[in-house]
């Protein structure tokens, strides 16, 4: 059975056996203030008992509402369909159920508040007979006088046995037992309508590789521009292409020539070369008129953008716009090595100078 189905029916459960504890005090205050309460209080003498009723009636009347609002809140945080709370749900239904069996036993004694002792004496007897004729039944035993019938012949040591039958709810636990195993058969082995351990593991694991995909899928999500890395593969830079050519050519023309935004082919670059650059100015835009996308790409794909631009250096596409910015230089290129080889000799032919 599905978890939220035994959630909601003790949620149910709580509410109606809340209902009945409010409505059963609520009958209870009116039994107390009617006439007939007041006369049968005045027709018996002081006693202990009757102090220990009323001190119970006066804390059962004042404790009813309070014990309503303390349960009702515990149902209604339960939002999540957990075994915990829908055990401590139970609990809780457990806890309402002693409560009004409580409340309604103590709500008869009022009603019966002026019955005498041998009043009760024959409801009493009733219920000693019928608690004996159902342990008889539970239990199938004989009775003490009539055990000789029962006696076995063999004697060790001057204790003998005596020949009981198995009790009922032993013999009917056995019958029940071997109908679920039956039915266990029918279920897994031969109408297949619940899986196997084997195969419930398989479902499981499968469930869990969709969550994880679906984890990791959210964690992509979260790249920025301090942790966004240059993407090689080739279908992010086809993704990437296609958002270029849906959002970016009117600026930089297609292929990324530049027109009235910038040549992004070259080595110049107006707000920084480096991918983190590159993401950054697409995500929150620029003062020059490039404008901030965050609203209409998502942290992938502007990835996938950033680095299908990344991959456009060096192919000097026709009519391609004057370079603007400075010159930035891969790291880890030949051009950056030459470049840092040339600053050294500048900087020794300045100190030989």
């Amino acid at each position: 059975m599905e978890k939220s189905v035994i959630f909601w029916a003790l949620v149910v459960t709580a509410f109606v056996l809340l209902l009945s504890i409010f409505s059963l005090g609520n009958a209870m205050k009116v039994y107390i203030k009617s006439d007939t309460f007041k006369q049968k209080v005045n027709k018996i003498k002081e006693n202990n008992t009757l102090k220990t009723l009323l001190l119970l009636l006066a804390f059962v009347a004042t404790s009813t509402g309070t014990f309503a609002q303390d349960a009702a809140p515990a149902v209604e945080e339960a939002s999540f369909y957990t075994s915990t709370k829908i055990y401590i749900l139970l609990a809780i239904d457990l806890a309402l159920v002693a409560f009004l069996v409580y409340y309604r036993t103590f709500f008869n004694k009022l009603i019966h508040i002026d019955k005498k002792e041998e009043d009760e004496a024959p409801v009493q007897e009733f219920v000693k007979e019928r608690a004996s004729k159902l342990t008889q039944i539970l239990t199938d035993t004989v009775p003490v006088e009539e055990e000789e019938s029962i006696l076995m012949d063999h004697e060790y040591d001057g204790i003998q046995e005596l020949d009981n039958n198995l009790p009922p709810w032993w013999i009917y636990g056995f019958y029940l037992s071997i109908i679920a195993g039956v039915l266990y058969l029918l279920n897994y082995h031969v109408f297949k309508i619940s899986p196997l351990q084997e195969e419930a593991y398989q479902t499981e694991v499968k469930e869990a590789k969709i969550a994880v995909d679906l984890y990791l899928k959210e964690q992509a999500l979260n790249v920025d521009e301090n942790s966004v890395t240059v993407l090689t593969d080739d279908v992010d830079i086809s993704k990437g292409r296609m958002l270029f050519n849906q959002y970016c050519i009117a600026c930089h023309k297609e292929g990324g020539g530049g027109d009235v935004g910038p040549n992004l082919t070259d080595d110049y670059w107006i707000h920084g070369g480096t991918i983190n650059d590159v993401f950054k100015t697409i995500k929150y835009g620029a003062q020059n008129g490039m404008k901030s996308w965050k609203d209409e790409l998502n942290p992938v794909q502007m990835q996938q953008v950033a680095s299908y631009i990344k991959s456009l250096r060096g192919t000097n596409p026709p009519n391609a716009k004057e370079p603007q910015g400075d010159l930035y230089v891969e790291e880890g290129t030949a051009e950056a090595e030459t470049t840092e080889e040339a600053a050294v000799e500048v900087a020794d032919t300045l100190n030989v100078e």
